[in-house]
């Protein structure tokens, strides 16, 4: 199944990136989530927050792949975001300490 993505990050303790990504249906324009979003109070409360990357993420028996970019965000998909989005739930976000 094809969906598309917005990857955010913010700065936790004052030095730790944390990617944040967001999946959603492909018909949906990344900039009209992205918009949205970030009027929520969960993502004002959590201090500034940014997106990094934006594209397309295909969603398999044989894994999460994340490729092209996003026109309206004018971002690309990075390598490491399938990484970020298949470890989620065990890494949280954080590739590093």
């Amino acid at each position: 199944m094809e969906f598309k993505y917005i990857m955010f990050e913010r700065i936790i303790d004052d030095c730790i990136p944390q990617k944040i990504p967001v999946v959603f249906p492909k018909e949906l324009a990344h900039s009209n989530v992205a918009d949205r979003l970030m009027l929520m109070p969960e993502f004002i409360d959590v201090g500034p927050t940014r997106i990094v990357s934006a594209g397309f993420i295909q969603i398999s028996f044989n894994g999460i792949s994340c490729y092209g970019s996003s026109e309206s965000l004018k971002l690309d998909s990075n390598k490491e975001d399938s990484l970020i989005i298949a470890s989620f739930d065990r890494l949280n976000g954080i590739l590093e300490a």
